[in-house]
C-alpha cells in the first residue's frame, strides 16, 4: 500500500506535534524529527507504522522529502504562550505513537486499522468506513467486511463455460501459460477435448510457446501458432467448429496488439479478454497492469499466486477501484487442480483467513 507520508513544521517541537495531531489525528507516528534555523521539521505517517517493512517506509520517507518542497506550510503555527501549556497538557512524549498520548479514536479508526492490517489502501481504505458507517452508524469490522464483500463484481456466468474465443493476456511473470494450461484441462474434464484448441500470438516468448504446445500434445487438443493476418484470418475459418479456443496473448508487442485488433475484426468482436495479474503484486502494479491492457476491453481477471500472497488486500482494493470482476483464482502450480471458479464471498473469504480474521462466512 501507499504510505501516508506528510512533513509537519513548527517553531518548536511542541507546536510541531500539535501540528501533526490537528492535521492528521491521534493514530500518526512521528518518524523523524529535526531542528533547523527556521524552526523544527517532523516527518509524519497518518497510521501507526509498527510492523510494517522497513524499507518501505524509508521509501515513502524519501518521496515525501524530495516532495516537501512543494508543500506550503500548514499555517497552524501560533505563539509559543497560546500552545506550549495546551499542547503539554495533551503529549506525554515525541517519539512515538500519537495515539498513545490520550487522544480519543473516532468510530472510523479502528476500522481503518482492520482494513489497512489486511493489506487495503489507507486512503480507500477511509473511503469505504466512510460509506459503511452512513449505511450503518455502529457499523464493526464484520459489518464492514460482509459490505465490501458485496461490493466486490462477481461474474454471473462462467466465461469460459460460454466458449467461443478468449483472449489470455497478461505481463511476463504472473502465471499466464500456467493459467492456461489449468484453463484448458479444466475444460477438457468436462467436454469432449476435440472441441477445444489452443492458439499463441505471443511468438516473442519461445519457452512459453513450447511449455504450451508440449501442454497440448499431453492434453491430445489442436495447438496453432499465428504470426501474421492471414495466418490469423485462416484460422478462424479453421477453428470455427471448436466449442473454445484459447488465444494466448500478452498484448505488449506492437506486432502482438496489432494481430489482437485483427482478430476482433475477423471475428467481428466476438472475443471475450481475460486478464492475468499476480495477487502478490503491489497495489499500483496491479492499477497500472489494468491501465494498460484496458485498451483491447477486459472481460474479466484471473488473480493468480494466491498461494504466494501475504494479503489480498492489495488486490481487492485494485478490483474494487477499476470495478473489473474476478473470474477464477488460482491457489497453486497443480493442473488443472489449483484453479478455482470465483463466486460470492470466494475472494473475501481468502481475503480474511490470509489475515488470521477468519472465515466471512462465519462473520
Amino acid at each position: 500500500m501507499a504510505l501516508p507520508i506528510h512533513i509537519v513544521t513548527g517553531a518548536t517541537q511542541n507546536i510541531a506535534l500539535s501540528n501533526s495531531v490537528r492535521l492528521y489525528g491521534s493514530e500518526a507516528t512521528v518518524l523523524s524529527t529535526s531542528e533547523g534555523p527556521d524552526g523544527v521539521t517532523m516527518v509524519i505517517c497518518e497510521v501507526d507504522t509498527s510492523g510494517l517493512d522497513k524499507s518501505e517506509i524509508a521509501a515513502a520517507v524519501e518521496t515525501a522529502k524530495r516532495e516537501s518542497e512543494k508543500v506550503v506550510r500548514s499555517g497552524f503555527d501560533v505563539a509559543l504562550d497560546e500552545s506550549v501549556s495546551h499542547v503539554l497538557d495533551v503529549l506525554g512524549s515525541i517519539e512515538k505513537p500519537l495515539s498513545q498520548v490520550g487522544v480519543k479514536k473516532s468510530a472510523s479508526e479502528p476500522l481503518i486499522e482492520g482494513l489497512v492490517s489486511m493489506g487495503f489502501d489507507y486512503i480507500y481504505s477511509k473511503e469505504l468506513v466512510s460509506k459503511a458507517l452512513k449505511t450503518k452508524p455502529d457499523a464493526g469490522l464484520n459489518d464492514l467486511l460482509k459490505l465490501i464483500d458485496k461490493m466486490l463484481p462477481v461474474e454471473s456466468e462462467d466465461i469460459i463455460a460460454q466458449g467461443g474465443w478468449v483472449a489470455m493476456m497478461g505481463t511476463p511473470g504472473v502465471g499466464k501459460t500456467t493459467t492456461i494450461s489449468k484453463i484448458a484441462a479444466l475444460y477438457c474434464s468436462y467436454y469432449n477435448k476435440s472441441d477445444v484448441a489452443l492458439v499463441t500470438i505471443d511468438t516473442f516468448r519461445v519457452g512459453a510457446v513450447t511449455q504450451l504446445e508440449e501442454f497440448a500434445g499431453l492434453l491430445g487438443i489442436d495447438f496453432y501458432v499465428c504470426s501474421s493476418p492471414e495466418q490469423l484470418l485462416e484460422l478462424t475459418k479453421t477453428l470455427s467448429e471448436k466449442n473454445l479456443v484459447i488465444l494466448d496473448t500478452a498484448g505488449k508487442s506492437q506486432k502482438d496488439t496489432l494481430l489482437h485488433n485483427q482478430l476482433k475484426e475477423y471475428l467481428n468482436g466476438d472475443i471475450k479478454n481475460l486478464l492475468v495479474m499476480s495477487a502478490a503484486s503491489q497495489l499500483d502494479v496491479l492499477e497500472n497492469t489494468i491501465s494498460e491492457f484496458d485498451c483491447f476491453g477486459i472481460n474479466g481477471l484471473v488473480l493468480t499466486k494466491t498461494d504466494e500472497a501475504v494479503k489480498l488486500g492489495s488486490a481487492l482494493t485494485a478490483i474494487l477501484k477499476k470495478g473489473i470482476s474476478v473470474s477464477y483464482v488460482t491457489t497453486g502450480q497443480q493442473v488443472p487442480q489449483d484453479i478455482l471458479r470465483v463466486a460470492p464471498g470466494t475472494l473475501m473469504d481468502m481475503a480474511c483467513k490470509l489475515s488470521g480474521v477468519g472465515s466471512i462466512k462465519s462473520l
